[in-house]
């Protein structure tokens, strides 16, 4: 048998295989397709929900950015550009429509020289 040349059982076997393994690759490819689906599926029900809660801590977190401003002779955009932020993050904040994270209200109040308890409150429902 010369090199290269494929014989009767080998040549049925190699005509064989894709048939085999095809349909292996096409299974663990649509198993990979589906596993990714519902990690997002879950992923955005997570986000649903967070921003659900975050929903109700609107107007919970009150703020004296305006005045603040104000006083420090501020705009929005400016304010926005110390804190990394955009401004209409600032705007959102100043009507009491957004909740930063504690990094970011960190920031404000530091650029404010103030202790974050003076920049930002809780005020509670009854």
């Amino acid at each position: 048998m010369e090199k290269g040349t494929l014989k009767g059982a080998q040549m049925r076997a190699f005509y064989f295989l894709p048939q085999i393994i095809l349909p292996i690759i096409f299974l663990f490819l649509t198993n990979i397709f589906i596993f990714l689906t519902n990690m997002l599926v879950k992923k955005k029900k997570m986000c649903y929900n967070v921003s659900k809660l975050r929903e109700k801590e609107k107007g919970m977190l009150k703020n004296r950015l305006k005045e603040l401003r104000a006083r420090d002779g501020l705009n929005q955009t400016e304010l926005a550009k110390l804190a990394g932020v955009s401004r209409q993050t600032i705007s959102l904040l100043e009507r009491d429509e957004y909740t930063p994270s504690i990094v970011i209200a960190l920031k404000i109040a530091q650029i404010f020289h103030e202790p974050v308890e003076s920049v930002f409150r809780l005020e509670e429902d009854e």
